[in-house]
């Protein structure tokens, strides 16, 4: 990205699972019970995406490729304090969208939760499900919809 500087580093997994998992909890009501093991096994297996600024994780997701259902899900995602409004959770979007080996992604988010607003914009609303807890909104983004909406910015 112009202006941009990129580097490598190399980080410390225990630190950064700590880090994601302490996001992830710091926004429940977004992200509701999260699993530390789950968060390790996903970070292991390449599916935890991360932002790092100003010394601490800014913005996460971890999700899977599901052959099974032709998608890539996304189980958590959050942007930390004071770096809201940056767009770091639609670059971290178009890097697992670019990445899927099924051009879609779908999520589910709780009805009512702030992350609502995020999926609104990137994709389309696919189905209301209704869960054991709370109700969810399952949002689907597909690599075409992403190419549109860059086209028209």
């Amino acid at each position: 990205m112009k202006g941009e500087q990129s580097s490598i580093q190399v980080y410390d997994k225990n630190q950064i699972v700590e880090e994601v998992v302490e996001l992830y909890q710091s926004n429940p009501d977004d992200c509701g019970f999260v699993m530390k093991a789950e968060v390790e096994e996903r970070f292991d297996n390449g599916n935890v995406y991360f932002l790092h600024r100003g010394g601490r994780v800014a913005c996460a997701f971890d999700f899977r490729h599901l052959s099974r259902y032709n998608h890539t899900r996304i189980y958590h995602t959050a942007v930390a304090e004071g770096f809201e409004g940056e767009g770091l959770r639609s670059k971290l979007l178009s890097s697992i969208l670019t990445e899927s080996p099924y051009g879609r992604v779908v999520s589910k988010v709780p009805v009512g939760a702030s992350e609502n607003s995020f999926w609104e914009k990137e994709g389309r609303l696919f189905k209301r499900e209704v869960g054991r807890k709370r109700d969810l909104n399952v949002w689907i983004v597909e690599q075409m919809d992403n190419e549109q909406s860059l086209m028209q910015l």
